[in-house]
């Protein structure tokens, strides 16, 4: 029996199980993942699987971008069917952010994503069910998709949350959905579930060997951005074990440092999600 691994990863959710496959892509094979439950028992299978671009910074708008090809072509890569859901997806905003929102575009556009800047119109033709406002700018993205969720701030411990979900929290969802979507007044609710942000400074995860601790390399503090960027970021990490440097996407951007040395990646919007 073997007592020596070339790595060890810790957590078998889809980055462990992302890592584990492109190391082996790049010829590390003789790995070990270590999961203290079941397989994506942890933040994975909370979360919401929504596949969108819209980003403040480049990194991020590349990783969810290539990541989405990996999605969409799933069973070609690794045998079975992802359950990409092509739904599109659109983002409104006021027009305070519209310019954010119009120098975002630009530099997904520059990055290759398909995305436009749409009408009032535009959205009532692709989404006849929302409500609309004059004030309003509009991005879309039609091969994007999953999931839809809501959320609060709460700190709490990864094992000892609440993992239901508090009525009050769905009554103001739901109230507020209603004024955007009128036909879910009608809607009842079913039941749903929580899951936990793991978040850093800025809202954005850290991508990095560790100084000081030979051979210890991190992809931590997701931010809620994790799923989506899941098959770039092992590819990209396994790039950086095996060959010293990521080079299908410069990830340098995302390294521990960057919090101590001022470089804190921002937002344009005032909701740091959209980081």
């Amino acid at each position: 029996m073997s007592t020596t691994a070339e790595a060890v990863i810790i957590g078998g959710g889809v980055m462990g199980c992302s890592l584990l496959y492109n190391l082996a892509q790049l010829g590390m094979t003789h790995t070990l993942l270590l999961e203290k439950d079941v397989l994506a028992s942890g933040s994975t299978s909370r979360s919401q699987a929504i596949l969108r671009m819209h980003y403040s910074n480049e990194v991020t708008t590349r990783l969810a971008w290539e990541s989405l090809n990996v999605f969409k072509d799933f069973d070609t890569i690794v045998g079975s069917a992802s359950g990409y859901t092509r739904t599109g997806y659109i983002l409104i905003v006021d027009d305070s952010d519209r310019r954010a929102m119009e120098e975002n575009v630009a530099m997904h556009k520059a990055v290759g994503v398909n995305i436009d800047i749409i009408s009032a119109e535009a959205v009532r033709e692709i989404a006849p069910m929302l409500a609309v406002a004059d004030h309003e700018a509009f991005a879309y993205e039609p091969e994007s998709g999953y999931l839809v969720g809501v959320g609060e701030k709460e700190y709490v411990g990864p094992d000892d949350y609440n993992q239901g979900v508090d009525m009050p929290l769905v009554e103001a969802t739901c109230a507020n959905l209603a004024k955007r979507i009128p036909g879910m007044r009608d809607a009842l609710f079913r039941g749903g579930w929580s899951g936990l942000f793991t978040v850093t400074p800025d809202w954005h995860p850290i991508l990095d060997r560790i100084k000081g601790i030979d051979g210890l390399y991190v992809a931590v503090g997701f931010s809620g951005h994790g799923f989506k960027e899941s098959p770039m970021i092992g590819l990209t990490m396994a790039e950086l074990i095996v060959h010293g440097q990521a080079t299908t996407i410069d990830i340098t951007r995302l390294d521990a440092k960057r919090f101590t040395q001022g470089r804190e990646l921002k937002s344009r919007y005032g909701i740091a999600v959209l980081a």
